[in-house]
């Protein structure tokens, strides 16, 4: 009489190799879950900082100044114009006003030491909405009646920053200026 083989030796290392591989493969399916986590946050952060990037840098309050660090390598030399333009006892007087067309039409009278008009000179203005320091516009601004008119593409009430740059005679004056424009109301009108 043969003894009959023991089935149950023979399939127990076939079973136990089997969930050792179940188990192998839940463990690397777990794995990958771990991986998609820190992608998506990573992903999600991305995504983020390109729209802060995006939204700061459409911003039209947002503005830089320009060659910022120049000139304050050229501060003596900006320090002898400004000297060199009170003794020529130069003076702005500017004025805003509505033109009807949504528009805002600047008036500039430069004025000499003694209070006479200057004239036949070119004068040049920058001009920026306080709350729009990223929108500026520059204008050649036209002699008439003495003094220098130009239009410029603004309706908004508020506080409004102008540099103006008068040449006449070789000689050089910048003023600065910050001028308040509030429209007239019509009787009835809501605010």
């Amino acid at each position: 009489m043969t003894p009959e083989p023991d089935t149950r030796t023979q399939e127990a290392p076939l079973a136990d190799l089997r969930s050792k591989e179940a188990r192998s493969k839940v463990q690397r399916g777990g794995d990958c879950w771990l991986l998609i986590v820190p992608a998506v946050l990573l992903g999600a952060s991305c995504l983020f900082h390109v729209s802060v990037l995006m939204v700061s840098s459409a911003d039209r309050s947002h503005a830089v100044v320009t060659d910022y660090y120049e000139k304050g390598l050229r501060w003596d030399e900006e320090r002898a114009r400004s000297t060199a333009e009170r003794a020529l006892g130069w003076r702005v007087e500017a004025s805003l006003r509505a033109d009807g067309n949504e528009k805002l039409e600047l008036e500039v009278r430069v004025l000499r030491r003694d209070g006479q008009p200057l004239e036949e000179s070119r004068v040049v203005a920058e001009m920026f909405h306080n709350a729009r320091a990223g929108e500026r516009i520059h204008r050649h601004l036209n002699e008439g009646g003495g003094a220098y008119r130009g239009s410029f593409p603004f309706s908004r009430r508020g506080l409004y920053e102008l540099l103006v740059e008068v040449e006449n005679g070789g000689k050089a004056f910048r003023s600065l200026q910050r001028l308040e424009w509030e429209p007239r109301r019509i009787v009835g009108e809501v605010p």
